[in-house]
């Protein structure tokens, strides 16, 4: 994305979080307001911004053992956002989720709200408020971004859905 910025004819933004990202993907070329599609799945989508691509795909990987074949988006931009092709993916899953180190309230999650069933969509983030001192990992887990806790929101996400 740094590479991307020093070359786009104008003023752009790019977010440095905490902590460090486990992401070894590789990324395609960026285009402007243009999402990746990382992985194709057929039962979820997860919607993924900045260092939880990564985790992202590593959910994806424990989701896949229980038989949920998971698509994975980078969705590389908040603004704009690749409406369309959130919005294939969706119909081809019928179930959303978006991940992002971030305020909810004006997120990622909020953001696809306008375009897509809410009830059809877990957003998952941070709350708007002022975080207390940690570390990246005492605050994911107290605020349920951790592995294990946003695998366990998924499942129950679907088992919810399956009901429906």
């Amino acid at each position: 994305m740094l590479e991307y910025a020093v070359s786009f004819n104008g003023p752009i933004a790019i977010r440095y979080p905490k902590g460090k990202e486990d992401n070894n993907l590789k990324c395609k070329k960026i285009s402007y307001g243009k999402c990746e599609i990382i992985r194709n799945g057929k039962d979820i989508t997860i919607l993924a911004i900045g260092k939880m691509v990564g985790k992202a795909y590593v959910i994806a990987s424990m989701l896949n053992k229980d038989g949920i074949d998971t698509e994975i988006i980078n969705a590389r931009f908040l603004k704009p956002l690749d409406v369309d092709a959130i919005k294939k993916s969706f119909s081809k899953t019928n179930l959303l989720i978006t991940i992002e180190d971030n305020d909810m309230e004006y997120g990622l999650g909020a953001s696809i709200k306008k375009y897509l069933p809410s009830d059809k969509i877990l957003s998952l983030g941070y709350p708007d408020i002022f975080l207390p001192q940690g570390t990246i990992d005492e605050i994911e887990k107290k605020y349920h971004l951790d592995n294990e806790s946003i695998y366990l929101k998924i499942i129950n996400f679907i088992n919810k859905n399956k009901r429906k």
